[in-house]
């Protein structure tokens, strides 16, 4: 991605470059990346447990304690490693505060994040960001 086309509540456009001519960044679809990893995460023999909350981490054991969405239902899953990926309420975070030498802080944006797909021959610059100012009703 060379730059960010930024559009404004008028509708006018306008291209930002990230650097110098011939300087750019690097994009990968969010989706289109979760997709490589799980394939490879499955091929080296990664189990999965989807519609389960981590609700909490035994960390010197190396497990973890799921709770089946929409279930009573809880099981403990121990492993080699555990990776956590488990969001900004995360149970393995929370369990890590227990720990030795462990400091953390959190704050939240006042905004968030929405990813769009725009499908080629859109009318948009092909190789910048675009980015849109809307109103929040």
């Amino acid at each position: 991605m060379n730059g960010r086309m930024m559009h404004d509540l008028q509708g006018n456009l306008s291209f930002l470059p990230y650097g110098k001519k011939g300087q750019f960044i690097n994009s990968i679809s969010r989706a289109g990346l979760n997709g490589i990893l799980l394939t490879a995460a499955e091929g080296s023999g990664v189990n999965f447990f989807f519609n389960h909350k981590c609700v909490d981490a035994d960390i010197d054991g190396t497990s973890l304690i799921f709770e089946e969405q929409g279930t009573a239902a809880v099981k403990k899953v121990s492993a080699d490693a555990v990776i956590g990926a488990d969001g900004s309420w995360s149970a393995v975070r929370a369990a890590l505060q227990h720990t030795d030498r462990f400091t953390y802080s959190q704050t939240f944006i006042d905004h968030g994040y929405k990813e769009f797909h725009i499908p080629p021959g859109s009318n948009i610059e092909k190789n910048a960001f675009t980015f849109g100012h809307a109103k929040v009703l």
